[in-house]
């Protein structure tokens, strides 16, 4: 029986586990209402052969795939169909605009002042007049716009361009070399051969840490062992 247990929950652990990947890259707290109610159901379907044996394996995992094909289907059609977005996903609503509070979205969206006060403070705002504009997204989510006066300068605001941008990776770690990292980025191996041994090393091996940031720009770090023998 215990056997029988643990292989029925490896087996819906590894589903739910694809389940979950074939319906998108989401944290949970930016899953849309149908989103939500489709995993807590998949989670609740899973349970039940999980925890009866007596019931066939199958028999829970087909309304789990069902659920998913219907998941599947419906961000499809929302894709098409900016109707069907807005008739699953709801649509993002503005709650302050200009510093001026947006009573009856507020009103129609039962989103209460203590609410958003409290998302505003979590955002570095704590009144409404420093803030442009204010909307909830269909997630929940609360995105705020700062007023001009109360934003940081950025390098746009001066007039300075910024130059090209590179995605940060790390190249080396602990002594092993990511290849496929390495190949994406303009830096060769003969080049990180060569830091290494200008810093005191003599192979990858040696290296604590090794990555480029947004600049393109190399940065190294030789392990304790290797730095004190310099």
């Amino acid at each position: 029986m215990s056997l029988t247990v643990l292989w029925r929950a490896f087996i819906l652990y590894v589903v739910i586990l694809l389940v979950m990947r074939a319906m998108g890259k989401r944290e949970v707290g930016h899953l849309s209402p149908f989103d939500l109610v489709v995993s807590i159901m998949i989670a609740e379907l899973a349970s039940i052969p999980m925890e009866q044996v007596g019931i066939p394996l199958f028999q829970g995992l087909i309304p789990i795939f069902t659920l998913v094909g219907l998941q599947i289907l419906l961000a499809k059609l929302s894709l098409w169909s900016v109707r069907i977005r807005s008739l699953i996903s709801g649509v993002p609503s503005v709650v302050i605009a200009h510093g001026k509070l947006v009573e009856s979205e507020m009103r129609r969206l039962r989103y209460n002042l203590h609410d958003l006060l409290a998302q505003l403070r979590d955002k570095g705002h704590f009144c409404p007049s420093e803030v442009e504009w204010a909307v909830v997204e269909c997630s929940g989510k609360l995105s705020v716009v700062p007023r001009s006066d109360q934003r940081p300068v950025v390098t746009g605001d001066l007039g300075v361009g910024t130059g090209k941008e590179h995605f940060p990776r790390a190249l080396v770690l602990d002594g092993y070399l990511d290849r496929e990292a390495l190949r994406e980025t303009e830096v060769t191996e003969e080049h990180l051969l060569a830091e290494i041994r200008t810093q005191g090393g003599l192979r990858l091996q040696d290296v604590l840490f090794a990555g480029i940031d947004r600049r393109g720009r190399l940065h190294l770090q030789l392990k304790d062992e290797r730095r004190r023998g310099r």
